[in-house]
């Protein structure tokens, strides 16, 4: 999963995204949302029709998986 940092090839990531389960998701380091982000943002942008849909259900899961988690992370932040 942390080679997903490093792949430049969309193929590979979404690969990756689709054979892990939301457990396996779970433990998905935050600096790999960065790169979720960038490469659904490319899927959402294609010309093609299944990876818009694909973009939608990735965009999808990961809000499930890690809105939890950047919620409680922005609100355990002292307020300036």
């Amino acid at each position: 999963v942390t080679q997903m940092k490093e792949s430049k090839d969309l193929s590979v990531v979404v690969d990756v995204f689709q054979t892990l389960s939301s457990q396996q998701l779970q433990i998905v380091p935050l600096e790999v949302l960065n790169v979720l982000l960038t490469e659904m943002q490319c899927l959402l942008q294609s010309e093609y029709e299944d990876y818009v849909i694909l973009g939608c259900s990735m965009l999808r899961q990961v809000n499930k998986i890690f809105c939890p988690v950047l919620k409680a992370t922005r609100e355990s932040k002292p307020a300036d």
